[in-house]
């Protein structure tokens, strides 16, 4: 027998996916990094039907945010349903990490947004570096902000910790924010 809670989930779920606006901040320099995002987002929109995936750099520009293309930032992190922060080794752009600062100092943001961080591991499977630095988890933990590690240069890992996040988090919006998810496009 078919659980009726699931199978009001699973309506929901299909019903409201069209309309979850999902963000994903992270390193546009050098040029490769930029990519990575750039593919993130394509395979989002194309294999797991997220049609409202986008990057900051894809919302329309206005008067204001050229003056100060944080403004961007800001409104994009504002005003999505899912907050996706990829933070790479090779990354060399301090956006990623103004964008993380915005939403330490705006909790209200954080129950949205979550963290992807690349790790290298030793040959025994041991964590030994990550892309950020102890005292910036400590940071994150003390907001109680979602972690998700991945192996460094692991795409298809970091794809499916994505998807997974955001099952996670649109489950949460169905159960406790649906009227947030609503039919207004950012990009």
């Amino acid at each position: 027998m078919f659980d009726s809670q699931a199978a009001d989930w699973i309506y929901q779920f299909s019903k409201l996916k069209p309309n979850l606006r999902i963000g994903i901040y992270g390193h546009y320099f050098p040029p490769r990094e930029k990519q990575i995002l750039q593919k993130l987002r394509d395979r989002l929109r194309s294999d797991a039907d997220y049609s409202q995936t986008y990057l900051v750099e894809d919302l329309l520009d206005s008067e204001e945010f050229r003056k100060d293309n944080f403004l961007k930032s800001i409104f994009a992190l504002e005003n999505s349903n899912i907050n996706l922060i990829v933070l790479t080794f090779n990354g060399m752009s301090q956006g990623a990490i103004r964008e993380l600062d915005y939403l330490l100092t705006h909790p209200q943001l954080v129950f949205k947004s979550a963290v992807m961080v690349e790790f290298e591991y030793d040959h025994e499977g041991n964590a030994v570096k990550r892309a950020f630095t102890s005292l910036f988890e400590k940071d994150l933990a003390a907001v109680n902000f979602r972690i998700a590690d991945f192996e460094r240069g692991d795409f298809e890992k970091m794809y499916r910790l994505a998807r997974g996040i955001i099952t996670d988090l649109f489950y949460y919006y169905i159960k406790n924010l649906r009227h947030e998810i609503r039919k207004a496009t950012l990009i």
